[in-house]
């Protein structure tokens, strides 16, 4: 349910980076493309929603894809902010993508972005500190629990039963009142 509200909002306004969550890690001295590249691959593995696309609508499913290379930039502190805020194409992109930029000084900054059609800010934190994990040569375990499709699923049967619906129509109804005595004491 949530997940079809960001993909209609996404058809209304194509190309809007209003659900993007950007996150910029730096590391000092650099690091090697190769270790971030690995510990991604580790995260994307570990988490089958990152391996998610959009059918014809707002279903998830999982398709292969190509194997995940961390693209390597020079740029600057504004490069960066370009690559964390350019929107999505929810038709044909991941919902995530990550680049490394080699600064002028030295530094890299590793740039994540996820959609927030499938994460939130709890599971930002997450991420994270499995890609911390990764980036420490931990290795992390498998996925446990249940897929985002399956409780996405449970949800959109429990909207449908009759007695969901009707509590649906009488909220509904409430709110038409609401709207009515607000239009009427204007």
């Amino acid at each position: 349910p949530a997940q079809e509200r960001l993909w209609f909002l996404d058809r209304l306004a194509p190309g809007s980076s209003a659900y993007v969550m950007p996150l910029a890690l730096r590391f000092r001295g650099g690091i090697e493309p190769g270790r971030v590249e690995a510990a991604l691959i580790a995260v994307e593995a570990r988490h089958p929603v990152l391996r998610r696309r959009l059918a014809d609508g707002p279903a998830l499913r999982e398709v292969p894809s190509a194997p995940f290379v961390l693209p390597v930039l020079h740029g600057d502190a504004a490069l960066v902010q370009r690559r964390a805020l350019a929107p999505f194409d929810l038709s044909t992109e991941p919902f995530w993508r990550a680049c490394l930029v080699r600064l002028p000084d030295g530094d890299a900054v590793l740039v994540l972005t996820v959609h927030h059609l499938v994460a939130d800010g709890i599971s930002m934190g997450v991420l994270l500190n499995d890609l911390g994990r990764a980036l420490a040569g931990e290795p992390l375990p498998p996925h446990t629990g249940p897929s985002y499709g399956a409780l996405a699923a449970v949800r959109r049967a429990q909207l449908a039963a009759p007695d969901s619906q009707a509590a649906l129509l009488r909220q509904a109804a409430r709110l038409n009142e609401a709207n009515e005595a607000l239009l009427a004491n204007s």
